[in-house]
């Protein structure tokens, strides 16, 4: 058992490319769209975040099994 960085790698990785595309939108003047993307983003970050965290806490539940 050990830390999962590729899941944090994953996580930073897709926040940097959506900061790229938002920053490309807004300055095309796009500014809607660049909001929506950032929405999209944050829900798609919050669902791998879920998926980890419940990953961690089945990990914990079947240590303190007996």
């Amino acid at each position: 058992m050990g830390i999962n960085y590729a899941v944090i790698l994953q996580v930073a990785v897709f926040g940097f490319v959506v900061a790229i595309l938002h920053k490309i939108l807004e300055k095309s003047g796009r500014e809607e769209y660049a909001q929506v993307l950032v929405l999209l983003g944050v829900i798609v970050v919050m669902f791998t975040v879920i998926r980890w965290m419940n990953e961690l806490f089945s990990t914990i539940r079947a240590m303190f099994q007996f």
